[in-house]
């Protein structure tokens, strides 16, 4: 195999908005967006940031890794600590032989900041994502020479299997005292496993500084022997571990370069450390993840950091414990999901101050959040199935038990991180006209249950499917994006209709190729669909409708 016969595929900017259809018939008490609010929500395409920042020439102080040419806006406070906004998107590149296989890929995460106020953030997470991408083409780029000279490495028992270098990013905090990250590696290059690790940033929000430990610690000593006495309770083989977990702490500290750099988050509940494999233990028994809280650490660790917001919502990390209550009334957090035999979870358990509640689920993985309101919270359980179709249970945790709340039809969009519950965008399957995703604005209010916030809800991305009319048809055209002044417009047969939103009870606004918003009102009857718009079928309207099984 030669490079001639090697050709770079697409490698673009796109919004990490899978096709993630929803369960039906799973809905308990769900609102579709409210006809009572008068803005309508328009993500851009990717969950590109309102305040990008080009960085196509980006000057860089090199005492503090961030851009020296921006000015930073000033960012008030007046209502206390606040969440700040961040997206996510990502970016995929693959190899290709002659014949179409793919022998390697790669793909890396960009976050960015989705409001204005905070140009040296942005700048700092920019120039992250820079590296983590540069780095990533190249590993790619070195897979494929690899398979060059020996072609037989991509191949496994008949079977093409693909080397693959994968950067992840997730923020576990975002507001004005600190904005955290994990990072996530991956990689398949032959041999018997994949292998992964993590690092991570923590970045200080008004000057887009990186923190080093010695901003969050007080001293390096002490802080080695409470992260061996926390690991030391968590391990389960503890004949695997290195001598001293003390030891190698201060050599991550002190010699980063030679034996690699702590990494280590700031949450709400204290300070996350995390080991990945081969860093003080064997492979086979994994990563470790610790943490040290605030309350147990007042003197070593800056209690600062223990600042929150009123109203937060906290990514769930596996293998930690986490917090809802304060004072007498605090308890412990902590979810368990046990897989039957075939891959898929059929149990899960939230257990509070170590007492729990089971439920019979099927799915195969979940992202799980604590939505702080005030002095409640409630946990909610994004659980993806068959075809990706994803739906949330909503737990009320503020008792002595877990009490299920509801299940709606709705998972939570990670391309605009769920860090605020009072902006908090889902995803959600629609049915009319076509099966399609829609993103949506929500909040959660007080007693745990979702409220829209705006009036429509808006395709993921340019739906592919677009319909196209077999007759001729009069519907309104919009004068104005709000659709506060209407006119009848008559459109000829094979005219074109771009999905663009929909309000998820019988509204469906499309784009036309001149730009133009055109809106049909669906009745819930007639036809092979049980749709119809002025009591003709819709299959009798429009051509490539398409409906998931």
């Amino acid at each position: 195999m030669s490079g001639s016969y090697l050709r770079k595929k697409l490698c673009k900017l796109i919004a990490l908005s899978l096709v993630l259809t929803l369960c039906s018939g799973c809905v308990q008490n769900f609102n579709p967006p409210g006809e009572e609010n008068a803005a309508a929500y328009a993500p851009t395409s990717g969950g590109s940031s309102k305040n990008s920042v080009s960085t196509d020439n980006v000057s860089v102080d090199s005492a503090s890794g961030v851009s020296s040419d921006v000015a930073e806006e000033e960012v008030g406070n007046d209502e206390g600590i606040k969440v700040i906004a961040l997206y996510k998107s990502v970016e995929y590149y693959d190899e290709s032989d002659e014949d179409g296989n793919t022998v390697a890929y790669g793909s890396c995460d960009r976050i960015g900041v989705s409001e204005n106020g905070y140009a040296r953030l942005e700048k700092s997470l920019e120039l992250e994502y820079r590296e983590e991408k540069e780095t990533i083409i190249d590993t790619v780029s070195g897979y494929v020479k690899d398979i060059e000279e020996d072609s037989d490495k991509a191949w496994f028992d008949g079977e093409m299997l693909p080397y693959y270098s994968e950067y992840h990013a997730e923020a576990v905090r975002s507001d004005e005292r600190v904005v955290s990250v994990l990072k996530l590696y991956n990689s398949y290059a032959g041999g018997a496993h994949p292998n992964y690790y993590y690092t991570a940033i923590n970045l200080e929000p008004s000057t887009g500084k990186r923190l080093k430990i010695s901003d969050i610690i007080s001293d390096t000593d002490e802080f080695a022997d409470a992260v061996e006495k926390e690991i030391l309770k968590v391990v389960d083989r503890e004949e695997l571990l290195v001598d001293s977990v003390s030891g190698e702490v201060k050599k991550m500290i002190d010699d980063p370069d030679n034996y690699g750099e702590l990494t280590y988050l700031l949450d709400y509940d204290g300070m996350e450390v995390i080991f990945s494999p081969y860093a003080i233990t064997a492979y086979a028994a994994g990563s470790q993840k610790i943490r040290l809280n605030y309350e147990d650490y007042p003197k070593l660790i800056d209690q600062s950091y223990a600042e929150r917001p009123l109203h937060y919502i906290e990514p769930v990390l596996d293998g930690l414990t986490y917090y809802a209550g304060s004072g007498k009334n605090k308890k412990t957090i902590s979810f368990e999901e046990n897989y039957d035999g075939g891959g898929y979870i059929g149990a899960f358990e939230i257990k509070l101050n170590g007492q729990g509640i089971e439920q019979n689920s099927y799915y195969y993985k979940s992202d799980i959040y604590l939505a702080h309101i005030g002095d409640k919270t409630y946990a909610l359980i994004d659980k993806y199935s068959d075809n990706d179709y994803h739906y949330t249970d909503v737990f009320d945790v503020n008792s002595d038990k877990a009490v299920k709340l509801d299940t709606v039809d709705a998972g939570v969009d990670g391309t605009n991180m769920a860090l605020n519950p009072d902006k908090l965008t889902l995803i959600i399957r629609s049915d009319l006209l076509s099966t399609y995703n829609v993103t949506a604005l929500y909040s959660i209010d007080e007693n745990g249950e979702f409220k829209p916030e705006e009036d429509f809800a808006y395709v993921v991305s340019e739906y592919p499917n677009h319909l196209k009319l077999k007759i001729t048809k009069v519907a309104k055209m919009l004068d104005d994006e709000d659709g506060n002044s209407m006119h009848d417009v008559t459109m000829g047969s094979q005219t074109e209709l771009i999905f663009y939103r929909t309000d998820l009870k019988n509204t469906v606004d499309f784009k036309l190729k001149d730009g133009n918003i055109v809106r049909f009102k669906v009745n819930s009857n007639g036809g092979d669909y049980g749709q119809s718009i002025d009591g003709e079928p819709i299959e009798e309207i429009f051509e490539n409708l398409l409906f998931a099984g």
